[in-house]
């Protein structure tokens, strides 16, 4: 009997020896599987997130000419120049003269807001109709343009007639100062 106990016990001492060096290599391989279970289910996450990326770039296709409608209302580059060419384009097409401007001033957003503001001030010359045509064009335009104050001079400017012309009389035009506010990014 000894020889079984004998025989018993050098099991169990090489089960003890075995089992000490295998368990902690078990352990470390089951904090790899969770590990790897914890990438994966990460790894499913930023896919969908990707696939609804997707699907809404795809969304937004559609609506290609809206957001176009929105960049023009709302310009990145608020470009004095670009907004001037507009006005002055407008002006000529309502049968008006842009004389001067007066002044203007672009703010930069308060903190926390992405909008900046530009208000502009100009004089103009042509007749009544054709400064409500110019108004009515500026409320209809796709970029966000304030008409803030429009003054009425007492007198207008006098224009002759060309020379040669069969009217040579004098033409009183009247002359309007105009202020408007527009926004951009």
């Amino acid at each position: 009997m000894p020889k079984i106990l004998i025989t018993f016990i050098l099991v169990l001492i090489v089960a003890g020896i075995g089992l000490g060096f295998i368990w902690p290599k078990y352990q470390e391989l089951m904090g790899l599987y969770a590990q790897i279970s914890a990438r994966r289910t990460e790894l499913e996450g930023v896919k969908e997130y990707y696939t609804d990326l997707e699907k809404s770039a795809a969304e937004l296709k559609n609506y290609e000419s809206a957001l176009a409608k929105i960049d023009t209302a709302l310009p990145y580059d608020p470009s004095i120049a670009s907004l001037l060419f507009y006005i002055n384009r407008t002006l000529s097409e309502n049968g008006m003269v842009l004389k001067s401007v007066n002044a203007f001033q672009t703010t930069e957003p308060a903190e926390g807001e992405n909008i900046r503001t530009t208000t502009i001030s100009f004089s103009v010359m042509g007749e009544y109709e054709s400064l409500k045509n110019f108004i009515s064009v500026m409320e209809k335009s796709s970029r966000i343009i304030e008409v803030d104050t429009i003054n009425f001079p007492s007198g207008g400017s006098l224009i002759s007639a060309p020379a040669g012309s069969k009217d040579a009389s004098a033409k009183s035009i009247p002359g309007y100062s105009i202020s408007i506010t527009t926004h951009s990014y």
